[in-house]
């Protein structure tokens, strides 16, 4: 089959629908469709299993665990069978993997898994959420002194402009010159 031609697995039983009473079945060039126990079918890219399908519970108490595993393998290939395959869509931003699901972003973990219930909609989701877009420049507030001699110099510098506040009046209080605050961009040590 081709890759838009592929079927999409939502739950466990759609897979199970698709292999019928076959132990595997081939589905694209190096990918099948393999049991892999009574209630797990797994897709394998190669020779690693990136999708394992688990069937919990029974009746309309049943749902579906959905196993991911790229196996190291973080490849394009990889990624469009997954993609493909599970409800979800795998994007990549700077050489890491993440995905959207109920309006949150999350990052791809090997082992992370995804629980469907009866219905196939999403019930719970085993994976870490994409951490926040960090800046390279933060804004530090600087307090300066003017003492008369040197002209203006650095005192202290606070990551809030309250903060920077608090410090001129203490100064204020205890020494005397004059006292301004200005901010600065500085490099975030952070951010890699």
């Amino acid at each position: 089959m081709k890759l838009n031609q592929l079927p999409q697995f939502r739950t466990y039983d759609d897979i199970a629908e698709f292999l019928g009473n076959r132990e595997s079945r081939r589905i694209a060039n190096n990918t099948t469709v393999s049991r892999r126990g009574e209630r797990e079918i797994g897709v394998i890219l190669h020779n690693t299993y990136i999708l394992t399908y688990h069937k919990i519970g029974e009746g309309n108490e049943t749902a579906t665990i959905i196993e991911f595993n790229s196996g190291g393998w973080q490849t394009s290939t990889t990624k469009q069978r997954i993609n493909a395959l599970s409800p979800l869509h795998i994007y990549q931003e700077k050489f890491s993997w993440f995905f959207d699901c109920k309006g949150n972003a999350y990052s791809y973990q090997d082992g992370m898994t995804l629980t469907l219930n009866f219905y196939g909609n999403i019930a719970e989701i085993n994976a870490p959420v994409k951490p926040a877009k960090q800046n390279k420049w933060i804004k530090e507030y600087v307090l300066q002194g003017n003492y008369g001699v040197h002209g203006w110099e650095d005192l202290t510098a606070e990551e809030t402009f309250r903060e920077c506040k608090q410090r001129m009046r203490e100064y204020e209080e205890n020494e005397g010159g004059l006292f301004r605050i200005i901010t600065r961009r500085v490099k975030n040590t952070e951010v890699k």
